[in-house]
């Protein structure tokens, strides 16, 4: 069987990620003091160069990032644009750029409505404690791994039910699709 995904900064010391195609990075960012967290996922293809330093990459590919923020309702400053949030909690979208889901107990999905794009290169960083950034190789079942992916993470860490987790997944499909088509050859 196949491997399905390699964390990204191991997978770039052993020599283990083929950058000839493409794939998705899976990048999951806990914060420290809440249950806030930011999901980014960034599909690319045919990557020109890697410049490695010790604690980020950067690719020089343009890179279609999807965007998925877990807000618990706790979260203080819940009514700022997510462009315009300290540091740790930015994304760079607007609200009307996101499709908000409100949970029964009042914590709020935000994803993206169609891939961020990232023109000519994009950087990741060394994950802190407890979040962690993952390679998914590409081939015919990446989306699948990809759903599977954040389907673990949103039943095990967030504990959502399937319903919601079948609405977060059509959209971030509907991302995937966007950038499929974004990718293909013209």
């Amino acid at each position: 069987m196949p491997q399905k995904w390699v964390e990204l900064f191991t997978g770039l010391s052993k020599g283990v990620i083929p950058f000839d195609g493409g794939g998705y990075i899976m990048n999951v960012n806990f914060s420290q003091d809440s249950e806030y967290t930011i999901f980014e996922v960034i599909g690319f293809k045919n990557v020109k160069n890697i410049y490695q330093s010790e604690d980020a990459v950067t690719f020089q590919s343009d890179g279609y990032k999807i965007f998925l923020v877990y807000e618990p309702r706790s979260y203080t400053t819940k009514y700022i644009e997510p462009y315009l949030r300290p540091d740790p909690q930015r994304i760079p979208l607007r609200w009307n750029e996101l499709h908000i889901i409100e949970l029964p107990n009042r914590d709020r999905i935000f994803v993206s409505r169609e891939p961020y794009v990232s023109h000519g290169s994009f950087n990741v960083e060394q994950p802190s404690s407890g979040s962690f950034v993952y390679f998914l190789y590409d081939g015919p079942e990446i989306d699948q791994n990809a759903h599977e992916f954040l389907e673990k993470i949103l039943r095990k860490d967030f504990q959502l039910n399937r319903k919601i987790i079948e609405e977060v997944q059509a959209l971030f499909q509907a991302n995937l699709k966007h950038f499929q088509m974004e990718a293909e050859p013209a």
